[in-house]
């Protein structure tokens, strides 16, 4: 008899007889979800030298559009960059020193024509961008930008840093825009 282990199972096969170990029949979800979900913002490291703490986001779309996150200061890049063949997701600045502080996406329109939303273009600043801030708001929307939290950050005196996600799926957004009105912005989890 040939059982493949499994999630929350254990199969164990000898001449002597077999053995099914079911113990943990409901394992913990890390345990079968993957801990990179799409938008997820994980903490990655601490510069002492530049009391600098760092973030990566793992690969997700927002309207089919893969967002860039800021390397360095004007330096935007694409979280599913790839380096000589290899993955080489980028690494991105906690702009927050101490206290809370926000990791956003920012999503821009382009009035066209034809109007687009997201912009679809990396080089301008409406492309889809995570951006990192200190305090605890992201900014509002307007006819320019549409924001939406991706994750809370909290940096206590010791440096402990502590990251809360709030979205873990790539995102589809829809812009609507009437009369003088600020445009009106929805997003759904995809």
């Amino acid at each position: 008899m040939r059982i493949q282990p499994g999630p929350g199972y254990n199969f164990i096969s000898s001449s002597s007889g077999f053995t099914l170990d079911a113990s943990e029949q409901f394992p913990a979800r890390d345990a079968i979800v993957s801990p990179c979900q799409p938008l997820k913002v994980k903490y990655d490291s601490y510069d002492a030298t530049a009391n600098s703490h760092f973030f990566t986001v793992c690969v997700g779309t927002v309207n089919n559009l893969v967002p860039q996150v800021e390397v360095d200061t004007g330096t935007w890049v694409k979280l599913d960059r790839v380096t000589s063949g290899q993955p080489d997701p980028p690494v991105g600045t906690l702009l927050v020193t101490a206290g809370l502080g926000v990791v956003y996406l920012r999503c821009g329109n382009e009035t066209g024509p034809p109007a687009k939303y997201p912009k679809d273009d990396t080089a301008n600043a409406g492309y889809p961008r995570i951006i990192s801030a200190g305090g605890s708001t992201v900014p509002s929307d307007s006819d320019t930008y549409s924001y939406i939290l991706l994750a809370e950050v909290l940096i206590d005196a010791n440096e402990n840093v502590t990251i809360t996600p709030v979205v873990s799926s790539s995102l589809w957004t829809e812009r609507f825009k009437c009369g003088t009105s600020v445009a009106k912005y929805w997003w759904s989890a995809v």
